[in-house]
């Protein structure tokens, strides 16, 4: 089978308090049919302890502001030579070695990409942005549009979503709350409070900057995609993991659901810190009853965001 032979060594039969984690970037935003293959071959296992295998699964995605996705998948993609330059006028030379071609600007790829999706999606009206008109580059911070792909082979309670925010302001807190999720105990081991990865590569030594107005007009180009994906969250079982703690939550001031918060974060138009990283876990323990969900709350969201 197409997935579950890479990971031979993990049994959907024994109990043993054995997890299995893939994590793996690219299964987000990589076409309709990663979801489907994984579905498809945990699907023709045996149900284990009375449970379908697919069901054990569990996804867990960290989702970072698709602006500055966009400029680090530039930064990256530009390094290595891999950058999705079609549309974009270059030279012979500048084709061959992208890293060093100086006429290559953020701002001007990142027009282009803009341009190459609304000529798409004029054609393509009646079908999504993503997958159709492709799924690297700009459009690969289509979240919602992805996340939907999921929810149409698992059921959403299988699915939760991490802001990258979260995991560099607070890891420890960030990964107790998610390995409540899981039915996981976090073992802290001397982690300190904060990542050491920076959430933005705009000011990075040496790095390219992005013009104000760049940004503007990405951020208006994503804007109605991240109220997708809050409604997305909102309206399903899809869970919202965030630093707040769960004892904090228990005061009445946290919120279960990411929809009531965020209406605020959009009106403030500030950054919505997500990262494409996705990880696949599947976890052979017992689910707890509780989960945990949002805890946010309205002040602690308009500090954070603004």
């Amino acid at each position: 089978s197409w997935y579950t032979s890479r990971y031979s060594n993990c049994s959907t039969d024994l109990d043993d308090g054995t997890v299995g984690a893939d994590f793996t970037e690219t299964y987000l935003e990589s076409g309709t049919m990663t979801a489907r293959k994984i579905h498809a071959d945990y699907s023709q296992l045996a149900p284990s302890h009375g449970e379908e295998a697919y069901l054990k699964l569990k996804f867990v995605v960290m989702l970072r502001d698709p602006v500055d996705r966009l400029f680090s998948y530039y930064q990256s993609a530009k390094a290595d030579n891999t950058l999705d330059i079609e549309g974009c006028s270059l030279s012979t030379k500048c084709q061959e070695d992208l890293s060093s071609c100086e006429s290559l600007t953020f701002d001007s790829w990142a027009y282009d990409q803009v341009e190459r999706a609304s000529a798409c999606e004029k054609a393509n009206s009646d079908e999504n942005l993503w997958p159709s008109c492709g799924d690297t580059g700009l459009l690969g911070g289509l979240y919602a549009q992805q996340i939907e792909e999921y929810l149409n082979f698992f059921n959403a309670s299988q699915i939760a979503v991490v802001p990258m925010e979260a995991y560099t302001s607070d890891a420890p807190q960030l990964l107790t709350n998610l390995g409540s999720w899981l039915g996981l105990d976090f073992v802290r081991n001397g982690m300190t409070e904060a990542s050491d990865l920076s959430t933005s590569e705009e000011t990075s030594a040496g790095s390219e900057q992005m013009a104000a107005s760049t940004r503007s007009m990405l951020g208006s180009f994503y804007e109605p995609y991240v109220k997708e994906l809050y409604d997305v969250i909102s309206r399903t079982d899809v869970t919202f993991i965030d630093i707040i703690s769960l004892q904090e939550s228990s005061g009445g001031r946290g919120w279960g659901r990411v929809a009531e918060a965020a209406p605020a974060i959009l009106e403030d138009g500030a950054d919505h810190n997500f990262d494409a990283i996705f990880i696949h876990t599947l976890a052979q323990r017992p689910r707890p009853r509780g989960r945990c969900q949002s805890f946010w709350t309205h002040e602690k969201t308009r500090t954070r965001y603004q």
